[in-house]
């Protein structure tokens, strides 16, 4: 009843009907508390901070299909490139950039030492190019070259993924 009672102004603030709330919590074992700190200490997640999600590929977590999309674009690419001229590919890793604003683009891509940012922009990018701006010019002052942005329609299909990624790297390389 709490959280209903939280959540159902919000909604209304929102614009959104919500008739009722349900909270669905997972079973949990009497020795959940060991479970977690296992859990916790644990090495098996290879990105920065556990996430919970149910996109994971290769021990990384993704935050939407769409960068699941993206990141499988770019092992595509990487599949093609000779084995002394290759890219890596780092998904949301955590940062500390510029004068201390703690970032976390969706992929960083390094090719023949140079550093680029793709950004996948959904939906809750919406009104915020200002603030996209501002992040995109201190990852830029920290030194990333290249920095692209995909709007979450256009990852829809693996030939138009494949082609942004293409030309991502097509712009890392030469800048």
């Amino acid at each position: 009843m709490r959280i209903r009672e939280a959540l159902l102004p919000i909604a209304e603030r929102h614009g959104i009907e919500a008739q009722s709330v349900y909270v669905g919590l997972p079973e949990v074992s009497s020795d959940w508390r060991s479970a977690l700190q296992s859990r916790l200490t644990s090495d098996t997640t290879t990105n920065h901070a556990a996430r919970v999600t149910n996109r994971r590929r290769e021990g990384f977590a993704f935050d939407s299909r769409e960068e699941l999309r993206v990141y499988e674009a770019l092992k595509r690419a990487q599949a093609t490139l000779q084995a002394d001229a290759t890219i890596s590919i780092f998904p949301l890793p955590l940062g500390r950039v510029g004068i201390g604003n703690t970032c976390t683009p969706d992929f960083l891509v390094v090719r023949e030492g140079r550093a680029g940012l793709i950004e996948v922009d959904g939906p809750h990018h919406r009104g915020r190019l200002a603030a996209d701006g501002t992040r995109d010019r201190h990852w830029r002052n920290s030194g990333f070259v290249h920095i692209e942005r995909i709007l979450v329609e256009e990852t829809a299909k693996d030939s138009e993924s494949d082609a942004l990624v293409r030309t991502f790297l097509k712009r890392l390389r030469t800048h």
